[in-house]
């Protein structure tokens, strides 16, 4: 899953986009959130959730919104 949380990624997705455009291709980001799927560095931050219940395959809970 790509990320684009900080400035740090711009310079690489432009090479995307540039490359893309190059062939006359639009792009588009999906904006997407893994909550309690989520198993990398889960116990650093807050994971939000619709509710309290732990995911099956993970055991993560998160907040419930």
């Amino acid at each position: 899953m790509m990320s684009i949380y900080d400035d740090s990624f711009i310079d690489e997705y432009k090479k995307l986009a540039n490359l893309v455009h190059n062939y006359g291709l639009k792009i588009i980001m999906q904006i997407a959130y893994s909550g309690t799927k989520i198993t990398f560095n889960f116990g650093e931050r807050v994971i939000y959730a619709s509710s309290e219940v732990a995911e099956r395959d993970t055991n993560v809970v998160g907040k419930e919104l």
